[in-house]
């Protein structure tokens, strides 16, 4: 069980960061620079979405996220 905070970082129950969790907009896994843009070591990420309305999400295989 992991936590998604407003400011990005995700957390593993036990605040241990999750590492290469995958950003998706709308569905869409993000790529930037050809690249899956993903958590850092930190557990922590940093995008630009494009005006309107929109969702983030994350995924990785044998986690489970929610928003706190």
């Amino acid at each position: 069980y992991a936590d998604l905070d407003n400011d990005g970082d995700l957390e593993e129950k036990g605040n241990c960061p999750v590492k290469d969790v995958v950003i998706k907009i709308d569905g869409e896994p993000l790529i930037l620079n050809g690249e899956l843009v993903m958590t850092d070591a930190q557990g922590m990420f940093d995008i630009n979405v494009p005006i309107g309305d929109h969702i983030v999400s994350v995924e990785k295989n044998g986690h489970t996220f929610s928003l706190i």
